[in-house]
């Protein structure tokens, strides 16, 4: 489990992911991820040498202020379909949960939204495959 784990952290501060806080023992890592392509500055903002030296994403939450509205169980599999505008709690959280089950040889990762929900299908299958790419 901890090499599974150290692999996965190594992945997700890679190719666009920031790593805002893990939690091993619990298999939960609060990441934020931007297409690296995306953020490049266009030829005008490297001329001027404007946007060369981005300031680090931060967030105005922790991992602990995030973990009490973290479905569990047979209810993270069931989790509804993530809905950003519409959370009270901790509002316009940024990120995404990268959410590590399983026992020995046989783990299974889920990346939700930051209150545990669902991703649009698409949207996961990308970041998954942004991650799994990080692993070779």
């Amino acid at each position: 489990r901890v090499r599974a784990l150290a692999t996965l952290s190594y992945a997700a501060k890679q190719d666009g992911f920031t790593t805002f806080e893990v939690d091993g023992d619990a298999g939960l890592y609060y990441v934020d991820y931007r297409n690296p392509e995306e953020n490049k500055p266009g030829w005008f903002k490297r001329l001027f040498r404007i946007g060369l030296n981005p300031k680090p994403l931060v967030t105005p939450y922790s991992l602990e202020q995030l973990r009490p509205q973290l479905p569990a169980g047979e209810a993270l599999e069931k989790a509804a379909r993530s809905d950003r505008g519409r959370e009270k709690v901790n509002p316009d959280a940024p990120g995404y949960l990268i959410v590590v089950t399983g026992t020995d040889g046989n783990y299974v990762v889920r990346i939700r939204d930051p209150y545990g929900k669902r991703l649009a299908p698409h949207e996961a299958r990308m970041l998954l495959t942004v991650l799994r790419k990080n692993l070779i």
